[in-house]
């Protein structure tokens, strides 16, 4: 059957920021016809769940039109009945997050031999709206060849999949050509994006065995969603089945390769292992929840062993000695520039520091700096990029509990709360120094309350939150390594026990590695969500009203450049000595940069949303 459609939606969307209510329910929509193409009014449309057994009734206007608005994503059964035809049944059509599927139905007169007619497709194309993205259920998530359950619980991996997604230059994701910060995040209509950093949060999400479907829309949203684009995770419930799963995803290091320039293989064990129940509540001689209360829970766990190859450039035992001939001759070979005593303004011989080395240098190279162990040991060369090299391991794991509950409260109204909780390790490595060991803690929380208050009336109620700690813990407190290397009148007062390290740069001409950790500090993410979605069906047009009312925090460390309370020393070529390891050897830095910083960035505030559209269908011929 050929069909041609128009329509015209018309939005009205008020702002006080970006927050505005996100639904993830979908609708089926229609036109009922006769053979003749005549539209047959007052026709009894009936769909079904067949997750959950629910039913929706209603009837086709004086165009033969037909709509089912605030449905949640799921498998359904369409049915229709009037009198003199037979009847007409979908047994199966999918709808998707935020879909609106359309279920044409064109009816035969009924006869003694044509009582039912089903038909067992309905199109996939989108015809009623301009929306462009793509969506992916539970299967095509854990089936498709990513290598991303192994080594994190984070399903955001998946997102590369989708034509529409891009990474920026560091590493957020975008879509259609807007910016990370023009992107919304959520789950079941939750946002999940980071306050601070104004992109997507790392690990605030299910299990991908918790995931029903994830949806990215490009271009063309509604006015309810006022970002560029969006990305919706829908978590999964249960059903009247009882059904679960079990999974392992392992890699090793077996058929690895070396890693580059080093003899020997980085070692590789990641375990990603968990499952999932789903089903009706059902508690023997107390409760039977078919067709009314269902269960999904599920639990993922990750646990990853690996190293990261290190190759630093550090000075030679001659060269913390004071000898740096083979530096000079790094410039010139054949003439080798002079090597200065800053007091005298004198060479020293043979470019050779005799006079007494800086005490809080030699304790940084002493307790800090490694002996080269490959290549140029003892003596620099031109060809020479690094010196030491080392496999600095980085382990980590990931703890996830996923539940949701549904209830059917009667035909009218439904009920589900969802709740998420995972605990995340992990390491990052800083170059010389210890590594930092993070703790991170994301927790979910969702209720929502759909309402059918009458045929052409609709109210969709949410209130959830989603919250993210990351605990950073540094093992060195930058005031003990401010005593360490006797530095004097640094003032600490404002984080006597943080961890951190004085940053020291001396890789001027020279190319040795640096050294130094920001302030430490634990950063927060909060956001409090409230939205209500209402809907009202008039003839052709579909009104939709809603607001979002969110109340957003954010704390992290105030951070102003690298070390800040604790020091920025820059030694440079062509100062002192000639030589910015030189000036190093003698305390004699080129700039000194100190921050005294506040304890921490505490900020936060309500935003709110306001929308209405009127979707309104010119012809539906």
């Amino acid at each position: 059957m050929h069909r041609m459609f128009a329509g015209v939606a018309i939005a009205i969307v008020f702002t006080v920021c970006s927050a505005v209510a996100q639904s993830t329910f979908g609708s089926i929509v229609g036109v009922v016809h006769d053979k003749t193409q005549a539209v047959v009014p007052g026709a009894s449309v009936q769909i079904r769940d067949l997750q959950d057994n629910s039913t929706r009734s209603t009837t086709s206007d004086q165009s033969g039109s037909f709509e089912f608005v605030n449905l949640k994503p799921g498998k359904y059964a369409v049915s229709v009945h009037a009198e003199g035809f037979a009847d007409f049944q979908v047994p199966f059509a999918e709808l998707i997050a935020r879909q609106a599927l359309r279920v044409d139905v064109s009816l035969n007169v009924k006869t003694q031999s044509v009582t039912v007619e089903v038909a067992d497709t309905v199109a996939v194309v989108n015809t009623e709206n301009g929306l462009i993205g793509d969506s992916k259920d539970t299967a095509e998530i854990g089936q498709l060849p990513l290598n991303f359950r192994a080594v994190t619980t984070s399903p955001l991996a998946s997102l590369a999949t989708s034509a529409n997604v891009q990474q920026d230059s560091q590493g957020n994701i975008a879509l259609g050509g807007a910016t990370a910060n023009m992107v919304g995040y959520s789950v079941d209509g939750i946002s999940t994006a980071n306050v601070f950093l104004s992109n997507a949060g790392a690990n605030p999400y299910p299990s991908s065995e918790g995931i029903s479907e994830l949806k990215v829309t490009a271009f063309n949203n509604n006015a309810e969603f006022s970002q560029v684009g969006d990305v919706t995770f829908t978590s999964k419930g249960g059903t009247n089945n009882l059904h679960g799963s079990l999974f392992e995803y392992f890699q090793n290091d077996a058929l690895d390769a070396k890693v580059l320039n080093f003899a020997v293989k980085a070692p590789k064990r990641f375990d990603t292992f968990g499952g999932s129940l789903g089903g009706p509540v059902n508690i023997p001689k107390l409760y039977n929840g078919k067709d009314k209360t269902f269960f999904f829970i599920d639990y993922e766990g990750n646990r990853k062993k690996t190293s990261q190859p290190e190759q630093l450039l550090v000075p030679t035992l001659d060269e913390r000695k004071g000898n740096l001939s083979d530096l000079q001759a790094l410039t010139d070979p054949k003439n080798p520039p002079p090597l200065l005593n800053p007091f005298t303004g004198q060479q020293f011989p043979n470019n050779a520091i005799n006079i007494p080395l800086n005490m809080s240098a030699l304790a940084l190279l002493n307790n800090y700096y490694p002996l080269p162990n490959v290549n140029c040991v003892s003596h620099l060369t031109q060809n020479c990029s690094f010196n030491y090299q080392a496999l600095q391991p980085i382990p980590s794991s990931t703890n996830g509990f996923d539940s949701r509950i549904d209830q059917i409260i009667n035909t009218k109204q439904q009920v589900y709360a969802r709740f998420n909780w995972k605990n995340v390790m992990f390491n990052t490595v800083n170059p010389l120094l210890p590594n930092d060991v993070n703790q991170e803690h994301d927790r979910s929380f969702l209720i929502s309350h759909n309402y059918t208050i009458r045929r052409d009336l609709l109210n969709e109620f949410r209130f959830g939150f989603t919250r993210t700690l990351l605990a950073p813990n540094f093992s060195i407190e930058g005031a003990a390594a401010i005593a360490q290397l006797g530095l004097q009148g640094v003032d600490v007062s404002h984080h006597p026990t943080d961890g951190g390290f004085p940053s020291i740069y001396f890789s001027d001409g020279t190319g040795f590695a640096p050294i130094g950790r920001d302030h430490v500090g634990s950063t927060l993410s909060s956001t409090k969500q409230v939205s209500d979605n209402i809907t009202y069906i008039k003839g052709k047009h579909t009104f939709r009203a809603g607001v979002d009312n969110r109340w957003v925090r954010f704390e992290v460390p105030e951070i102003e450049t690298p070390s800040d309370d604790y020091g920025l020393f820059t030694f440079n070529q062509s100062k002192f000595t000639g030589n910015a390891f030189g000036d190093f050897l003698l305390g004699l830095p080129n700039t000194t940069y100190f921050a005294v910083t506040g304890p921490r960035d505490n900020a936060g505030g309500p935003q709110l949303g306001l929308y209405a559209q009127d979707e309104w269908r010119v012809s539906d011929a």
